[in-house]
């Protein structure tokens, strides 16, 4: 049975900024399936999407409702099924709440929510109840881009420092045992698990920190000698051109492989290769930003 890749691609334009949308395809290329529709004429990007553990529904963050709320810089948290089921509101605050990520259990979601500041929040994922703040905002100017392990026991996030500076940390499910596993100074972004919970994916400039130009970079989820860096680093993307960034990577549901997104002026290519960086090949090629999501 084939599996989901499930993306965010920029599908319109008001005025001058790009409007994105969700979407779903088949790992083969086959079935691509449009999730959601902007409002003609409207900036109401849908986006930060994730599978729930079953794979049959969908939470994501949108800015449908930026002008009820009278603020450009709001979005609120939506279930859905993937199937074009329920759509089902979970936040309605007024806020700019983004990355939802589901429990291995389905029962609760964390999300990045800004009240007022930056930081991490677990919900409800039935209907958006208890949101509860996770005490790991210390230092630096707020976390964002979290999400569980498979097991749900702990979470990877990005924290950010500032001048550019964001690092990917891991801690506990409760926000206890924060560690910082990029302590080099570097623009980190998109950490992702790997199936067995033992690795983490993510974006960084790490050797290209003048250009902030991005490559693919895999590590232990564990800094085991105490050195600040997640152990067996390894770079799986080397671009040539300073003009080529590769982002938001994301595993595929047995971990043998990593999707990605290879960006140059504008065009997104979706790219697959083997977890040990082998193999590179384009999966799809679209004229306009994209960004991958969650793969199930």
């Amino acid at each position: 049975m084939s599996s989901k890749i499930l993306f965010q691609r920029a599908a319109s334009v008001v005025g001058s900024n790009d409007v994105f949308d969700l979407f779903l395809i088949d790992d083969d290329g086959s079935n691509l399936l449009r999730l959601t529709t902007s409002l003609a004429g409207k900036e109401f990007d849908s986006f930060d999407a994730a599978f729930s553990p079953t794979g049959e529904s969908i939470v994501f963050a949108t800015m449908r409702h930026r002008e009820d709320a009278g603020n450009e810089n709001t979005s609120e948290i939506y279930r859905i099924k993937k199937d074009w089921g329920v759509l089902t509101r979970l936040t309605s605050d007024g806020f700019y709440d983004s990355s939802p990520s589901w429990s291995n259990d389905g029962q609760s979601i964390l999300f990045t929510g800004e009240r007022p500041d930056e930081r991490l929040f677990t919900m409800s994922a039935v209907d958006g109840s208890s949101i509860t703040a996770l005490p790991i905002a210390s230092g630096g100017n707020g976390d964002r881009s979290a999400s569980y392990s498979p097991d749900g026991s702990r979470i990877a996030f990005i924290r950010d420092f500032g001048g550019g500076i964001r690092s990917v940390f891991v801690a506990d499910a409760d926000g206890s045992n924060e560690q910082n596993l990029t302590t080099i100074p570097s623009l980190c972004t998109s950490p992702r698990w790997s199936p067995d919970g033992l690795r983490i994916s993510y974006a960084s400039d790490h050797h290209n920190p003048i250009t902030n130009q991005l490559d693919i970079y895999v590590m232990d989820a564990a800094d085991s000698n105490g050195d600040g860096e997640g152990d067996n680093r390894t770079r799986l993307t080397m671009d040539s051109s300073s003009t080529v960034s590769s982002q938001s990577p994301v595993f595929s549901p047995d971990g043998s492989q990593i999707a990605y997104v290879n960006n140059s002026g504008g065009k997104s290519d979706i790219h697959l290769m083997n977890a040990d960086g082998s193999n590179p090949a384009v999966f799809q090629s679209y004229g306009e930003d994209c960004f991958l999501c969650d793969w199930k």
